[in-house]
C-alpha cells in the first residue's frame, strides 16, 4: 500500500489543549474564510442541484462536508452554520456529516468542544452577542461529526464520499522541506534566480498535484472543492508583506534568528536548519495542474476555476481533463481563492 512520506510535527498547537486558543487568537483566518463565504455558498448550491438530479435526498444520502487542515474548527464554524442552514432548506431530512482533518497532534479536544457548543465560536472572532450561540449539533437535527488525524497528503475519507470540500490557510504546508535554505527561513524570501528556489518550486508543484489527486478520489460526482490558500503575487506580496506593510514578516524572522546565531545563542547549523516547510504559491503554480493560465482561460469548459481574492477572474478550465493524468476519478469543481497578504 503506497502512502506519502511526510515529516511530522510541522505545525504544533500552542496554548494548551481543549481551550480553543488557536481560533480565539487568529482573527485573520476568520476574515479570510468570511471573504470566501460567497464562493462556498455558491459551491454548496451547485452540489445541492447535482444531488437533486440524482435523487440524493429521497435516498437519504448523507451530505458530507470535509474541512481539511481544520485546526480547532473555530475559524470555519460560522461558515459551517451557514452551509448547513442552506442544506436544510433544500434537504430537510438528509443526514449531514461534518468531517474534520488535521494532524494527529492537533487540538482535537477543542474541535469537539466547539462543535458541541462548549466553546463559544459560532459568533466568529469578535463573539457578537447577537449571533447564534447554539452548538451546530444542537441547532440542527441529524448532524453528526467525524474526524481524522490522517494527513491531507493521504486519503482521508472513503472514495466518492464527500460532497463539499473546504480548506483554508492549510495546503501551503509541504510534506517535507526539500532542502535547508542557508540564508533565509522561508521560501518567500527567495528570488526566482536563487539556486535554492527551484527545489521549493518543484516540491510545491509535486505536493499540490498530490493534494488534488487525493481529493479527486474522495469527491463525489457533482461535488466541489474550495481551497483558500496563501499566495505570492506578481508584486511580490505575501503574508506579512503588502502595499500596507513594506517590511517582510519572514525577513524580520530571519534577521532575529541570524542575530541569535551571531550572539552564540544558537549554532550556525541550527540557523541553517530552521526552515518553514511550506510555500506561498503564485497563480502560475496553482494553475499548473490545469494546463496553466492559458488553459484556465478557456470558456468552453464544464468545470470553472475561480481565482482572485474576491472570486474575481471567473476564469474557467477543464479540471476533469487536467486531473485525468493524476487519477481516473471524475471531479467536478475546484475553487482557488488566492490571497495577497
Amino acid at each position: 500500500m503506497w502512502h506519502a512520506e511526510e515529516q511530522g510535527g510541522k505545525h504544533v498547537p500552542f496554548g494548551g489543549l481543549g481551550g480553543g486558543y488557536y481560533s480565539d487568537n487568529t482573527k485573520g483566518c476568520y476574515d479570510v474564510i468570511n471573504n470566501a463565504k460567497p464562493i462556498m455558498m455558491e459551491a454548496c448550491a451547485s452540489v445541492l442541484d447535482a444531488r437533486a438530479k440524482r435523487g440524493a435526498a429521497a435516498a437519504r444520502e448523507p451530505f458530507v462536508i470535509a474541512d481539511y487542515g481544520a485546526a480547532d474548527a473555530g475559524t470555519s464554524l460560522p461558515l459551517m452554520h451557514e452551509l448547513v442552514a442552506l442544506i436544510r432548506k433544500a434537504e430537510p431530512d438528509s443526514p449531514v456529516v461534518l468531517s474534520y482533518e488535521d494532524q494527529p497532534q492537533n487540538d482535537w479536544t477543542s474541535v469537539f468542544r466547539r462543535l458541541l457548543g462548549e466553546i463559544p465560536s459560532q459568533a466568529g472572532f469578535d463573539h457578537d452577542p447577537n449571533s447564534i450561540k447554539e452548538g451546530i449539533l444542537d441547532r440542527f437535527d441529524n448532524v453528526t461529526m467525524v474526524a481524522t488525524g490522517a494527513s491531507f497528503y493521504r486519503n482521508c475519507f472513503p472514495p466518492a464520499s464527500v460532497d463539499l470540500m473546504f480548506s483554508a490557510t492549510a495546503m501551503h504546508w509541504f510534506r517535507r522541506a526539500p532542502i535547508n535554505m542557508k540564508t533565509v527561513v522561508h521560501s518567500a524570501m527567495l528570488a526566482k534566480t536563487d539556486a535554492e528556489f527551484s527545489a521549493y518550486w518543484k516540491q510545491a508543484d509535486e505536493d499540490w498535484r498530490l493534494i488534488l489527486a487525493q481529493r479527486a478520489k474522495e469527491l463525489k460526482v457533482g461535488g466541489r472543492f474550495g481551497c483558500v490558500s496563501f499566495a505570492r503575487t506578481e508584486d511580490d506580496y505575501f503574508l506579512g508583506k503588502s502595499a500596507h506593510v513594506k517590511e517582510s514578516m519572514h525577513g524580520r524572522f530571519r534577521d532575529l534568528w541570524a542575530r541569535f546565531a551571531e550572539q552564540g545563542k544558537i549554532t550556525k547549523a541550527e540557523f541553517e536548519s530552521t526552515n518553514f516547510p511550506n510555500q506561498y504559491r503564485c497563480m502560475e503554480e496553482y494553475l499548473a495542474p490545469f494546463g496553466g493560465a492559458s488553459a484556465a482561460a478557456m470558456v468552453d469548459s464544464d468545470a470553472p476555476i475561480i481565482s482572485g481574492r474576491d472570486g474575481g477572474l471567473g476564469a474557467q478550465g477543464d479540471f476533469q481533463a487536467a486531473i485525468a493524468e493524476l487519477v481516473d476519478v471524475p471531479v467536478d469543481y475546484v475553487t482557488i481563492n488566492s490571497l495577497d497578504g
